[in-house]
């Protein structure tokens, strides 16, 4: 039992080392903007593909199929079909929380607002998880950030105090070279829903489940955004 409480310990720790890595690297990398020029050029596309996409997808709440977004842009030269996840999982979040209205009910509008500050890399790293809190809590949003680490100790009683969450979480577990993904998670009906998984959108009976379960449990969060209307 010591053996494994001590490799357990020395695993939390190598975790935590890759997240502030992983974590920092955001921080550092999310001033890389695109040009008011591009912006324009690329909101007008955007607005008439995400018509499109709208058209094609009439009976989804959600945002689900990010594979069928590669004919918007969102960065320098990238498709939002490649790095979009974690606008979508904000999008997402709005729409739970009932108030899309803070971005004129409009994907475009949001891809639009990050191409100007928050966006990693121009792009090639999707968005930064510090800049979508920083949205919220612009927003008026109480907004709780909870790390791997600390996560143990306090999700027996989180998912009942927040509406939504947005989990920022590793493909896989093992490496950060399988890359990483971000969803929302939806609480309805006592049941817990993440959207945009490539999973089929897959429901569990507590959050702690939801957190664990994607990719049948081979990955791990690395952040969970947690969003609540009461401040």
């Amino acid at each position: 039992m010591k053996n494994e409480s001590a490799t357990n310990r020395i695993l939390t720790i190598k975790y935590s080392l890759r997240d502030i890595a992983v974590l920092a690297f955001f921080r550092c990398f999310s001033f890389l903007s695109v040009s008011s020029r591009t912006r324009a050029k690329h909101f007008d596309i955007n607005e008439r593909e995400w018509e499109s996409y709208t058209k094609k997808h009439p009976n989804d709440k959600y945002i689900e199929q990010q594979n069928a977004m590669k004919d918007l842009y969102y960065g320098r030269r990238y498709r939002a079909d490649y790095n979009s996840c974690e606008l979508i999982a904000l999008y997402n979040a709005l729409v739970a929380l009932k108030d899309t209205s803070l971005i004129n009910n409009s994907f475009p509008s949001l891809i639009q607002a990050f191409e100007k500050k928050g966006i990693t890399c121009g792009g090639a790293f999707g968005t930064s998880p510090y800049e979508i809190i920083h949205f919220l809590k612009s927003a008026g949003y109480k907004v709780t950030c909870v790390r791997y680490r600390k996560y143990n100790k306090v999700f027996q009683n989180i998912g009942d105090m927040y509406d939504t969450f947005i989990l920022v979480t590793y493909n896989n577990a093992l490496t950060v070279k399988d890359m990483i993904h971000t969803m929302c998670i939806t609480k309805e009906d006592g049941q817990y829903h993440i959207h945009n998984d490539y999973e089929g959108n897959k429901t569990y009976s507590s959050l702690s489940d939801a957190v664990s379960g994607y990719k049948n449990g081979k990955s791990r969060m690395i952040m969970l955004i947690c969003v609540s209307k009461d401040c």
